[in-house]
């Protein structure tokens, strides 16, 4: 069984889909076999990792739509080699997931999303039964959506990137709030729940911002802190040269020693 990391937060430009890639790279280098699932309609995750051509010519089958479980008659009609509609969770992994998988330059296993598919919709997602060590979800900013509920639902760990602004306690409470609605109140008592800091600048507001989320949320608010010259310049290079050697990379590094940590002492998988 997969583990299931979900990045999630309610804003967008919050730093979630570079926190996704960054995150798959550090993973993978670690001989874990990982795969990267996209279910966020702006599709950025899915273009940085794979390619903006590749992206744009995706088909409905070829999208993360296709791990519905039950899958939805009109993906099963449109050149799936699966026509029953009562096909197993066995069968769809065996069939569909070969077929939407996609092997990213830094050899992370992607299922992307089409920019034209909106996989918000998509009321239950395969993905801790997956057949991979770890799985990384890029999440939308609704995360009251059924598939963001879905993947909350199935998740290990939830990390959370925060900026510091005034609408950052209120992103905190939401998702907090989501989470304890589908069940999973054990994240957060847990401790499995990450807020990162993230785009942080040395000014006196921000100080104080992260004084609040930290005030606020306690153990839940990650030591790591990513500042904004790391997390803006750097996420516009393509993911191949994403390495060891850049401040991105070694940011993610720290984000997910912290991962681990509080995985291993809570005694989670």
């Amino acid at each position: 069984m997969a583990t299931v990391v979900a990045v999630a937060q309610r804003k967008g430009g919050c730093g979630k889909s570079t926190l996704v890639v960054s995150l798959s790279a550090v993973a993978s280098s670690r001989a874990l076999h990982v795969a990267t699932v996209d279910v966020d309609s702006q599709a950025n995750a899915s273009r940085w990792l794979l390619s903006r051509e590749l992206v744009e010519g995706l088909s409905r089958m070829q999208t993360v739509a296709a791990l519905e479980h039950p899958p939805r008659r009109e993906w099963l009609e449109m050149g799936s080699p699966l026509t029953a509609t009562n096909v197993s969770t066995t069968e769809v992994l065996e069939t569909v997931l070969p077929w939407c998988l996609h092997r990213s330059a830094i050899g992370v296993d992607v299922v992307p999303v089409a920019p034209h598919i909106h996989a918000e919709d998509a009321k239950h997602l395969l993905l801790s039964e997956l057949p991979v060590d770890l799985v990384i979800v890029d999440c939308p900013p609704d995360v009251s959506t059924p598939a963001v509920r879905s993947v909350l639902a199935q998740a290990d760990v939830v990390v959370s990137p925060v900026v510091c602004e005034p609408w950052a306690v209120d992103a905190t409470e939401q998702i907090l709030r989501e989470i304890v609605s589908v069940g999973r109140r054990d994240l957060i008592d847990r401790g499995l729940v990450r807020f990162v800091v993230n785009m942080r600048t040395k000014c006196a507001m921000h100080d104080r911002f992260e004084n609040l989320l930290r005030e606020r949320w306690g153990s839940l608010v990650s030591p790591v802190v990513i500042s904004r010259a790391v997390s803006v310049a750097e996420s516009s290079l393509d993911s191949s040269l994403l390495t060891k050697k850049t401040a991105l990379w070694k940011a993610a590094e720290l984000v997910w020693k912290d991962i681990q940590s509080k995985a291993q002492k809570r005694g989670a998988a």
